[in-house]
């Protein structure tokens, strides 16, 4: 072939911001609906230790 495909085409389709913005909400709506969803109130952490955030989430 002469002018056949040379294999570094790009066939990503991108999303809207608003379609993303409407799936994450319709998302995070049945998770609430199905009691799946959980959310921190007032944490207080004594550093950036990723050893605390994990005890806390383990808690959960």
């Amino acid at each position: 072939m002469a002018f056949g495909p040379r294999g570094i085409e790009n066939y990503v389709k991108d999303m809207p911001k608003k379609a993303k913005k409407i799936a994450l909400n319709g998302l995070l709506t049945l998770k609430a609906k199905d009691k799946e969803l959980c959310g921190l109130k007032d944490v207080k952490f004594a550093g950036p230790k990723t050893k605390e955030a994990a005890t806390i989430i383990k808690n959960m």
